[in-house]
């Protein structure tokens, strides 16, 4: 039986994405990277973890990247200067662990597609709380966060 067009176009686009994350895994930073600033943080996590566990005395906001891999983010002891904090997130096959001070509040604004989300967070009912904001996409991952 000879094979037909789709299997042979399957093969190529597994072997694709093979050798896209082996380049990408080859190119990505070994640490969590803070702002000179010590505001805020960027990490990426393709086929590996990465954690970040330093208190930010003035956070404003980071980035955060999972492909095939996790993250996980710990600002219970961070400190917010300004009103409000924004966190990029994008996911791919893998997922993000977010743990935040009590006194926040989080604001999702992120676009999920075959993923989820889960907020375990208690909130804060002060008017005065500080808001971290989420941006981004969950592609076929998770992220949850937590107090």
């Amino acid at each position: 039986m000879k094979p037909g067009p789709y299997l042979i176009w399957g093969l190529l686009g597994a072997a694709a994405i093979v050798v896209v994350a082996v380049f990408l895994s080859q190119s990505s930073p070994d640490t969590v990277r803070e702002l000179p600033d010590g505001t805020g943080f960027k990490t990426t996590a393709i086929l590996s973890g990465r954690q970040h566990h330093d208190a930010l005395e003035s956070f404003v906001g980071g980035e955060a990247n999972a492909f095939l891999g996790g993250v996980q983010l710990d600002l219970r002891d961070s400190k917010m200067t300004e009103s409000s904090a924004v966190i990029e997130v994008f996911v791919m096959m893998g997922g993000i662990d977010l743990w935040i001070p009590a006194d926040w509040i989080i604001v999702n604004e992120v676009d999920v597609v075959m993923g989820g989300i889960e907020d375990k967070t208690r909130g804060s009912s002060s008017e005065n709380a500080k808001r971290l904001v989420l941006h981004g996409t969950v592609l076929m991952g998770g992220l949850n966060i937590r107090n």
